[in-house]
């Protein structure tokens, strides 16, 4: 039961802040992607890969950033 309200939730939400999310710019909701992703990730591997490979870091934090 908790299951399909929560989805109910989900899909209410979406349909109403779909309109707030068109007036948002889409650098703005790319930038609050990088800080919640950073936040996610974990330095020392983001630390590690920069230091390793700046196309090997690159490729790492696009991989986060699709996930």
């Amino acid at each position: 039961m908790l299951n399909i309200l929560h989805d109910v939730f989900l899909l209410i939400s979406a349909i109403i802040i779909t309109g707030v999310l068109n007036v948002i710019s889409l650098a703005s909701l790319a930038a609050i992607l990088i800080i919640i992703v950073s936040k996610l990730a974990q330095p020392s591997v983001l630390t590690k890969m920069y230091k390793l490979s700046w196309e090997q870091f690159v490729r790492l934090y696009r991989q986060l950033l699709e996930y």
